[in-house]
């Protein structure tokens, strides 16, 4: 990742425009025309050989013919081009080129040919390349856009969200849907094929930036976990959040998403459980990131999921309280005394229970509603405020708005407005709250969506020292080859992280197995022992439940051949057969993107049955331990459902954040490894590995 001098990418003192022309429609033509529109200041140098003067300025053969050295070159030629085109441009000194052509990495072998030669270029001269295959960036503040396209020629509510996308095209889209939902936008860029800077290099930067409040981002795939990690923790400490959406979760999309923009998508579950670890708000449209935008612009953070409402309408309440529980929120009662100092300021017929319904009535009296409001944020249980006003209009629309615009001066906590009066009749109400920093949602349900996000990311910047640990990891090896352990050799990584063994021992004839049993007391259980098959039940190499000498001598006999089939350097293990606990499975691994990660969730044959796991990022606390098993529906047979007696959750708290700082070492051999079954015992009585299969590094 590369730290970049974002004032000379967004406000460039001198752009050339490479493969400049006057012929209507061509990109070299709209990128002048669109500067030129919006009234850029600075100096526009078109470079095309043909041509003495276009635009009605002077037009230079090359970049090397320049009487100045530019911030930015827009190269606006084929595909082909490029690369030397680039070369020039960073050889002349020029810190960033924006590459529009198509044809790289995108469309196969070939582009994938001239990308690379296009990065050897950018490697070798120091230029950092926007592109190739995108469509531009956009200073919205000072009307700065260097693009083509017609989104390129319009205007945007200015304001303090920044925007980056992946895709050209729908980034345009996506800049356009959020400034038709009133948000006030800074800085806009695409990135298309990333060659040499890509979407979290522009976001580092972005978050240095004093007038962004929110950097939102689309996303088809990232290439650098550890980079993600030391940016989401730079968007905590600057409390500037981020809001991006993931796309390729689905096997069809996951392939567009590959060949779009030559990005691998990853594993969704993973993405998800990452950027929730990490603070990052997770969003899945254009609506839903306006919503979480919103609810994040005015940097009011909530530092627990309980929300008091209040609404003129009983119906709106409900729809609030729907929503929160889907978003697992909460809407807890009111204290004792909230209710009974709302009682001395509402009308007998109100409703004094949380949703609180003060009815139109309250509206007329600046005195009354604000009482109520105040009552209400001042409640222990009381973490963040919705607020609907249905359809008030007028002088009720006015009265509430100024009184919102008080309490918000009062309170510190997040406040979210439902309402849909006409802006055109509510001019100054809408006015008063946009100056007070407060937003307003067209839904009830949106307006507990946007309080979702300050709720998420203040619940992170609680744990942010937790989460310092995550930026300590240096770096990951790709596609590091391995070798498989077999299963007694896998259990010496698990020494100190709190998980315990059965007794157990290799037997070398029928004789000592039925020695060992004897010795282990039965029932004992007999594995195929070997460095060359993951899974050994998947051959019959397990056999449980032996108790008696036959059995035992009939079970080695059955393996003794299984080895002579299938690895001749296998061996026959003998384990004390662990009895009572519930089966869970654990992994742990070094991923490609997103470094050390630990997987948990339902174990024996349920794993396979149920996709329900949980995934974190390496390494993490007990706490955060606890959140991850309660994360999945396993942890209600844990907790003792249906009459089971509860399994010893702390002890297994302890092994995955065991587990988590075992594969985040630096010095780290193993390189996953993988607990199927992990028996989670009876309160107070640990937990214990039931088989273990790990990958060893290789050296190098």
């Amino acid at each position: 990742m590369t730290h970049l001098k974002m004032d000379r990418l967004f406000n460039p003192q001198s752009i050339a425009v490479v493969g400049a022309t006057e012929t209507s429609g061509a990109v070299g033509c709209e990128v002048i025309e669109n500067l030129r529109h919006h009234g850029y200041g600075g100096e526009i140098f078109p470079i095309n050989p043909k041509y003495e003067r276009l635009h009605s300025v002077k037009c230079f053969p090359s970049i090397s013919d320049l009487p100045k050295t530019p911030d930015i070159v827009a190269v606006a030629v084929p595909a082909k081009a490029v690369p030397d085109v680039v070369r020039a441009a960073g050889e002349c000194g020029v810190p960033f080129a924006i590459v529009f052509a198509s044809g790289f990495a995108e469309s196969g072998e070939s582009g994938t040919g001239l990308q690379d030669d296009l990065y050897r270029a950018a490697q070798e001269t120091g230029i950092h390349i926007i592109g190739p295959n995108c469509q531009g960036i956009m200073n919205i503040t000072n009307q700065i856009h260097i693009g083509f396209g017609s989104p390129y020629r319009l205007s945007y509510q200015k304001g303090n969200i920044s925007i980056v996308s992946q895709s050209g095209a729908f980034g345009n889209s996506l800049l356009m849907g959020l400034d038709s939902e009133d948000l006030g936008l800074r800085h806009y860029a695409s990135t298309g094929n990333e060659v040499n800077t890509g979407i979290l290099d522009l976001i580092d930067g972005l978050l240095d930036d004093e007038d962004t409040a929110v950097v939102a981002g689309y996303i088809e795939g990232l290439n650098d976990g550890l980079a993600l990690r030391k940016i989401a923790y730079k968007a905590l400490e600057r409390e500037r959040p981020l809001v991006l959406w993931k796309v390729g979760n689905s096997r069809v999309g996951m392939a567009a998403a590959a060949s779009h923009t030559a990005n691998l998508a990853g594993d969704p579950a993973c993405y998800h459980a990452v950027f929730d670890q990490l603070g990052i708000v997770y969003a899945n449209d254009v609506g839903d990131m306006s919503d979480l935008v919103h609810g994040l612009k005015s940097a009011r953070w909530g530092y627990g999921p309980r929300i008091g409402v209040v609404t003129v309408s009983g119906g709106a309440g409900i729809a609030m309280a729907d929503r929160a529980e889907e978003l697992g929120l909460c809407i807890d009662p009111f204290e004792d005394a909230t209710i009974e100092k709302l009682k001395k300021t509402l009308p007998e017929f109100a409703s004094f229970a949380n949703p609180l319904d003060v009815t139109a009535g309250a509206l007329s009296s600046p005195e009354v509603i604000k009482n109520a409001l105040q009552c209400v944020v001042a409640d222990a249980h009381v973490d963040m405020l919705a607020v609907g006003l249905a359809a008030a209009s007028g002088t009720a629309a006015l009265v509430a708005a100024r009184v919102l615009a008080e309490i918000s001066k009062e309170y510190a906590l997040p406040i979210a407005i439902a309402w849909n009066g006409p802006k055109h009749l509510n001019e100054e109400a809408y006015d008063i709250l946009e100056a007070a920093g407060l937003s307003v949602f067209k839904t009830p349900s949106r307006a507990i969506r946007g309080l979702s996000a300050p709720y998420r990311f203040g619940m992170a910047l609680q744990r942010k020292e937790a989460l310092n640990d995550l930026c300590q990891v240096e770096s990951i090896v790709p596609k590091v080859k391995t070798v498989l352990l077999d299963e007694m050799s896998s259990k010496t990584y698990l020494k100190g992280t709190g998980i315990d063994a059965p007794a157990e021992a290799i037997a070398k004839t029928a004789h000592e197995a039925k020695s060992l049993a004897r010795n282990f007391g039965t029932p004992v259980v007999m594995k195929l022992l070997s460095s060359q098959i993951a899974h050994k039940s998947d051959i019959g190499g397990v056999r449980l439940n032996l108790s008696e000498d036959q059995d035992v001598e009939e079970a080695f006999d059955e393996i003794a051949t299984l080895i002579e089939k299938h690895d001749p350097s296998g061996q026959v293990l003998i384990q004390k057969q662990v009895s009572g606990g519930t089966e869970a499975i654990v992994g742990a691994r070094i991923d490609e993107i997103f470094g050390p990660m630990v997987m948990f969730g339902a174990g024996g044959i349920y794993a396979e049955l149920f996709s329900d796991v949980s995934f974190r990022l390496a390494p993490f606390n007990e706490s955060e331990a606890l959140k991850m098993i309660n994360e999945t529906r396993f942890s209600k047979v844990l907790k003792g459902a249906r009459g089971r007696k509860p399994a010893d959750i702390p002890a297994l708290c302890k092994a995955l954040s065991g587990l988590s700082k075992l594969i985040a070492q630096k010095e780290a051999i193993c390189n996953e490894l993988e607990i199927n079954p992990l028996f989670v015992l009876q309160e107070g009585q640990g937990v214990i590995v039931g088989d273990c299969v790990a990958h060893e590094k290789l050296a190098i």
